[in-house]
């Protein structure tokens, strides 16, 4: 009879049904005396795919009214993260906090456990349940450091029939009281939290701040002079000859030393 229905009227294909995932916090540790702004409170709902993978959401789907069998249940049980990291939440007096969020249990099968129990019988089409507690933990304190920044010399230049004592060379580095000027001069731009990546707009800002940019900052001027033996004063003059400062130092992070090259011109000051 239900053949015959189905050649009279079409057959239906039971629906497809997409469950969704109630991932809340049962439990908070380590929250006593300590006053966050905006803090998480017990019951709070937490954000499906933060937890769980697309792939793991995949699981839900399934026949309207369907069971959902324990191999479906225990492949989301796997899926979900354990010790995840909140965003960062802070205090009255500015310290900085995260909460760690751990799936409801000691081991892992007891975890297992506890969310097998709590969506036994589950349906497709009904709401999963998964349980976290969160704990409170301090943000270490991150030491703010100056990258320095190390030049070394890829042309230097002199003047025809101008002999000087000890006269700068390639590969050498900038004289250090004329190194002194340059980091003085991007110590704000190159400033940050130890560690941490330097970014591409922090390298655009730093071309901007350093000296001896063509067109932009004007040369360098050292600040040793040179007098010869006819009494005629000199200086060196540099130039800023690394085009791609980020290109030069990839990934590289806020005290770690920052590579340039810069060129140096020999320079009449004057006659004594």
């Amino acid at each position: 009879m239900m053949m015959y229905k189905g050649f009279l009227n079409g057959y239906e294909s039971p629906a497809n049904v997409t469950s969704s995932a109630d991932i809340r916090v049962t439990k908070i540790f380590n929250n006593d005396n300590v006053n966050l702004v905006n803090p998480l409170k017990i019951n709070d709902q937490l954000n499906v795919s933060d937890f769980l993978s697309d792939a793991g959401q995949e699981y839900l789907n399934g026949i309207t009214g369907t069971k959902i069998s324990d191999a479906s249940l225990k492949a989301i049980f796997n899926d979900l993260q354990d010790r995840k990291q909140s965003k960062t939440y802070t205090d009255k007096d500015g310290n900085k906090y995260h909460y760690e969020f751990w799936l409801d249990g000691q081991t892992t099968a007891e975890k297992l456990n506890n969310f097998l129990k709590l969506n036994s019988g589950m349906k497709y089409g009904e709401t999963l349940k998964v349980n976290y507690t969160a704990t409170l933990v301090k943000d270490k304190e991150v030491p703010t450091v100056t990258s320095p920044v190390h030049v070394t010399l890829n042309k230097v230049y002199g003047l025809n029939n101008v002999t000087i004592d000890s006269p700068l060379t390639v590969g050498e580095s900038m004289l250090a009281e004329d190194l002194a000027n340059v980091q003085k001069a991007v110590n704000n731009v190159l400033t940050g939290a130890q560690g941490t990546t330097i970014s591409g707009e922090t390298f655009k800002n730093l071309q901007k701040a350093i000296p001896g940019v063509y067109n932009a900052t004007g040369a360098l001027e050292g600040i040793k002079v040179y007098t010869t033996d006819t009494g005629n004063h000199y200086i060196y003059e540099y130039w800023l000859t690394t085009d791609d400062i980020q290109g030069a130092n990839k990934d590289v992070k806020f005290g770690d030393p920052i590579n340039v090259t810069y060129s140096a011109s020999l320079k009449w000051v004057k006659t004594a």
